[in-house]
């Protein structure tokens, strides 16, 4: 609707413009449009960046479209736009959302594979907080000691993640190491 206003006003729109479309559609769950629009950003000559990518990825994500996920990761590398932490961020919570377990794990090696530098445990904390929601504390750390092993640190949502996901599968004592984990690191169970 603003997109076809503007056009019919003659408004030259450019990858900020575009991009703050993106970022309505995605707020407001219309990933149909947000696609829409990025195509017709294409269609107009300006080439889509990182931004437009990762604001559609992330509208992706929280419907836990994984599938068109993936397909608009392989579209932006195919377009010269190499994927950055916030595009495997999303791509590993689509999967997540989706419960797809594997899919965040190939996500993840995936952004290990292509020597994406990632500084947060974010993307990780996609698989986490599965773990989490069904007690899958032995994959929880598999990863947590794969994340440490580049160099990224757990921070608090992931230290929290462990902890329930060890409670769930009945492990008391590994949630209270991970209690005792996060509180030798300066970080506290609830922001205050």
């Amino acid at each position: 609707a603003v997109h076809d206003e503007m056009l019919k006003r003659g408004v030259p729109c450019n990858t900020i413009t575009y991009n703050t479309m993106l970022d309505a559609c995605a707020k407001c769950y219309t990933m149909g449009r947000a696609e829409q629009v990025l195509r017709a950003m294409r269609s107009a000559s300006v080439q889509p960046d990182i931004i437009s990518y990762n604001t559609l990825l992330y509208g992706l994500s929280q419907a836990g479209d994984y599938l068109k996920a993936e397909k608009w990761i392989k579209r932006m590398r195919a377009r010269g736009v190499e994927p950055d932490e916030g595009s495997y961020t999303a791509l590993a919570h689509a999967y997540s959302k989706a419960e797809h377990m594997p899919g965040i794990e190939h996500a993840l090696e995936s952004m290990q594979e292509s020597g994406c530098v990632v500084e947060t445990a974010r993307p990780y904390n996609a698989l986490f907080k599965l773990c989490a929601k069904h007690g899958k504390d032995q994959i929880a750390e598999k990863w947590l000691s794969t994340m440490q092993e580049t160099g990224i640190l757990p921070d608090r949502a992931t230290f929290l993640m462990l902890i329930k996901a060890s409670t769930k599968a009945g492990d008391t004592d590994a949630a209270t190491r991970w209690l005792d984990e996060m509180q030798q690191t300066g970080l506290r169970r609830s922001e205050e």
